[in-house]
């Protein structure tokens, strides 16, 4: 009796196989599928317009800014004044480079030294309003890198002759800016092409280090490579392209025409706001934050010139 149930379970055993094969492969395709799913899921990067979140305006910003002596503030402020234009564009430029952190002690060295001349006033409103600006925190794109300046127009860089008066010197090649449309993109026997700055928006690296008029005829990569690779800015494309292939953080070299010299300008990027990639939208988003530092100013700073606050 024990041997015919033996029997009997070992002839079911051998009918119920083919199932359990069966099974078993389903089993491993089902595991296989879910691999294959899991390492497209998590080694495609998503989207860009997907990759929102809320920086502030620089990847570094987190570190702690160190402060700036009230000395030196002091001392720059006063230089606004200055009748040469030199010391005046330098004082500028060392306040730019101010943090949100430092603006309470600007007012009491603007307290201090009011009242102001009309050249002290107007430097230091957009002085202000770019150091209140460039510590807001905006939702941006943390992979794309941003200048901050817009209304970019490709124009034509010829060498033109120049002599200095009363010099014995020879003439000398000096660049200049032809036909911001008329051949635009195009290099030229005598010269090439290159986009210029109209406008910057406050807060952004491309306002501190540019200038409204600056020509940007190329983008240096691995600026601390031997072998620099220089990309040419030939158009507005060639621009946005090149910027927008760093990420925020990345610090950059751009080759600018300024006022007729060629200079390297180096700064680290800003992230790219959701806003500039919504057309319409990048109004508002300039809106919101200029009203923001105009409060400010007319809270702070506007009391101290003696300025009526409307």
């Amino acid at each position: 009796m024990d041997e015919e149930v033996r029997g009997n379970a070992r002839r079911a055993c051998r009918r119920l196989t083919p199932v359990w094969s069966a099974i078993r492969q389903v089993q491993s395709f089902c595991w296989g599928l879910g691999c294959i799913w899991f390492l497209i899921l998590f080694s495609v990067p998503a989207p860009a317009q997907f990759s929102l979140e809320v920086p502030t305006t620089r990847r570094l910003a987190a570190t702690v800014p160190v402060a700036m002596p009230a000395s030196d503030l002091t001392a720059w402020v006063v230089d606004l004044r200055n009748a040469d234009s030199t010391v005046r564009e330098r004082a500028r430029a060392k306040l730019l480079g101010m943090s949100r952190h430092d603006l309470e002690t600007l007012q009491t060295v603007v307290a201090a030294a009011a009242p102001l001349n009309s050249s002290q006033s107007t430097h230091l409103r957009e002085i202000v309003t770019h150091a209140f600006l460039a510590t807001e925190t905006y939702v941006a794109n943390n992979r794309t890198g941003f200048l901050g300046v817009k209304d970019l127009v490709a124009v034509r860089v010829e060498l033109r002759e120049s002599k200095a008066e009363d010099s014995d010197e020879g003439a000398e090649k000096v660049p200049d800016i032809v036909d911001p449309l008329a051949g635009a993109g195009e290099e030229t026997a005598s010269g090439d092409t290159g986009v210029i700055i109209s406008e910057r928006m406050p807060g952004f690296c491309g306002y501190r280090y540019l200038d409204t008029g600056d020509v940007i005829l190329a983008i240096k990569e691995n600026q601390f490579a031997r072998n620099d690779l220089v990309v040419r800015t030939r158009t507005v494309r060639d621009l946005q392209s090149a910027v927008r292939s760093h990420e925020p953080g990345d610090t950059v070299t751009l080759q600018v025409l300024r006022r007729g010299k060629t200079i390297d300008v180096m700064f680290v990027l800003d992230a790219f706001p959701q806003a500039a990639m919504e057309g319409l939208a990048i109004d508002d988003f300039r809106r919101d934050r200029e009203n923001a530092a105009q409060n400010y100013w007319d809270e702070h700073f506007a009391p101290l010139l003696g300025q009526h606050v409307s």
